[in-house]
């Protein structure tokens, strides 16, 4: 029989404040919910998906190791694929 105990990892909790110069995108996105749950979600939301993007991006590299990448490349660029976050809060294409 194992009686041994889960891993009890400890809890990380976080105040922080967020200057609208600091990072526009992020204030007005994080300003749309009034503060509470909802505004903690969807920064806990950006946050994941912020490292799931730098995972993929480390995961290309290593598949992708010394192929060169095409001009235009959305993906790449200096935020990697982090970049094609970002261009969900991008102004509106014109027509």
């Amino acid at each position: 029989m194992n009686d041994s105990k889960p891993v009890q990892h400890p809890k990380i909790s976080l105040l922080f404040e967020l200057d609208r110069n600091d990072n526009p995108v992020l204030y007005d996105d994080l300003c749309r919910f009034s503060k509470g749950p909802r505004r903690v979600n969807r920064l806990r939301f950006l946050a994941n998906e912020g490292v799931r993007a730098e995972q993929r991006d480390m995961q290309r590299h290593q598949t992708h190791a010394g192929t060169t990448e095409m001009p235009g490349d959305l993906g790449g660029g200096a935020y990697g694929l982090a970049g094609d976050t970002n261009l969900v809060f991008a102004s509106p294409l014109e027509e």
